[in-house]
């Protein structure tokens, strides 16, 4: 399976948790549309993402090594902190732009925050955050962290350092999307009915903390149009 295979996977499956109403039937994981449902009618899902611009990094930038790296060491530290027990959490990690490239590897850069965290820890609290800043005691490429400790967060995950700043989900972003699908829904296979779900919350690139939609402004042919927070598995229908 693809990278681009398991990330759509994992968006339809959190889409499917969220959506009290989904349709029981088999299911195929094809492509044009992404996914399609045999239902009592044939409903093809296709899966997107909403980003806060149209900038794309070149290879070997800075700025696209500074957010591989701080993926693989949120990865690499939510596989320390399963490993120790810590409660559900999510962890939001600050590298230092400044430091790259860096001498660390992700695994190392985890264990260090690991052995902070270790320290800072409250055992006894199982609603709080911990927000730890680098005044020295840590290396230079660490600037903080932040980790939220809630009882109803379902499973460890991360949010990417930057993605502190969002950004808002409007009427123009989400059309732009639209008017992309639109021209893909040309190339689909058959079907009775087509759902657009458009994924964002997972990383800084995707953050919209606030949604601010003018439904009947919307412009599309797609039968239902969804927005998934990733994070929070919280479902929004916009259509």
């Amino acid at each position: 399976m693809t990278e681009k295979e398991i990330t759509e996977k994992s968006v339809f499956e959190k889409f499917k948790k969220a959506y009290v109403n989904f349709p029981s039937g088999q299911i195929e994981h094809i492509d044009k549309p992404d996914f399609i449902i045999h239902s009592k009618e044939k409903i093809g899902i296709e899966i997107t993402q909403i980003f806060k611009d149209d900038f794309k990094s070149e290879k070997g930038s800075i700025l696209k090594s500074f957010e591989e790296t701080t993926k693989r060491v949120s990865s690499e530290l939510l596989h320390l902190l399963i490993g120790k027990q810590i409660p559900k959490c999510f962890i939001n990690i600050h590298l230092n732009e400044n430091e790259f490239p860096i001498k660390y590897s992700p695994k190392e850069i985890a264990k260090i925050i690991l052995t902070d965290i270790l320290k800072n820890i409250l055992l006894d609290n199982k609603n709080y955050i911990l927000e730890i800043t680098n005044y020295g005691h840590l290396p230079n490429v660490i600037d903080s962290y932040d980790i939220i400790f809630n009882e109803k967060i379902k499973n460890h995950e991360f949010i990417e350092s930057y993605s502190a700043v969002g950004g808002i989900i409007d009427n123009l972003k989400i059309q732009n999307i639209l008017d992309k699908k639109e021209e893909s829904k040309k190339s689909f296979g058959k079907c009775d009915k087509f759902w657009l779900v458009i994924k964002s919350g997972e990383l800084s690139s995707d953050y919209f903390p606030t949604i601010r939609i003018d439904k009947e402004k919307l412009n599309t042919t797609f039968d239902k149009v969804f927005i998934l927070k990733y994070l929070e598995s919280e479902l929004i229908q916009i259509k």
